[in-house]
């Protein structure tokens, strides 16, 4: 058992090391720009998350072309949304507030499955009571790309918060990120980590990402084409 599970943490660290995609110059700008605290519009305010209670803002650029959370004085954290399928399994075993399904499984189900699972699906949750991002023009299961830990990675849209918590990602997308200790009870807590959301038809994910995806890799590889398209209009 124990040889098992050392050969899984080596074969993930493998994969993220040979996995994770660089930061385009263009995004490593922006990121540069807005880690600060920047915020151009803050289209929905009041949120929380780790030290910053009330703080926290969804914010978009002037052109209302991305969405963003940051803090006063930086971006946002990742703490671990365990819901959907198999929640409470492997890495999520420990979670104490995990729930029984995320907020599209209604739409989730259309692709065949029962629900979204953060031990396999690289997804990111967004909107809470009092702010729904769809009004802003995005979709759910819409592509997120995620720059943690100086690294790029893709997601979807794939869940809400019923509080006023911003900052929160499935399992695997956080160990993607940092690494094996993230747990479902143990996520990042600096405010380093941009979350950036589009709006449109075109960051519609679920039409072209792997649905019969069996691991995080072929999963998040899937959002590849979409993201790198999108994320390609960014600009500081």
């Amino acid at each position: 058992m124990i040889f098992n599970t050392l050969i899984t943490t080596l074969l993930f660290a493998l994969f993220t090391l040979t996995h994770a995609r660089e930061v385009p110059a263009n995004v490593r700008e922006f990121y540069d720009k807005v880690k600060g605290g920047e915020c151009p519009v803050a289209v929905a305010k009041g949120f929380s998350q780790g030290a910053y209670s009330g703080e926290s803002n969804y914010c978009v650029d002037k052109d209302h072309t991305v969405m963003w959370i940051t803090t006063p004085s930086g971006l946002a954290d990742m703490d671990i949304d365990c819901d959907g399928a198999n929640q409470g399994y492997g890495k999520c075993a420990n979670d104490p507030t995990g729930q029984g399904m995320t907020s599209f499984v209604g739409d989730v189900v259309k692709h065949g499955l029962s629900d979204l699972d953060s031990n396999t699906h690289s997804f990111v949750v967004l909107g809470n009571h009092g702010f729904d991002p769809q009004s802003l023009g995005i979709k759910p299961l819409s592509l997120v790309a995620v720059i943690c830990g100086g690294q790029l990675f893709y997601a979807i849209w794939g869940d809400s918060n019923a509080t006023d918590k911003v900052g929160e990602a499935s399992i695997s997308l956080a160990n993607a990120c940092f690494g094996d200790s993230m747990t479902g009870n143990s996520g990042h807590n600096q405010h380093d980590v941009l979350y950036l959301a589009f709006p449109g038809e075109d960051a519609d994910a679920s039409k072209t990402c792997n649905w019969g995806a069996k691991s995080f890799a072929e999963f998040e590889d899937s959002l590849g084409p979409l993201g790198d398209k999108l994320v390609a209009g960014i600009h500081a």
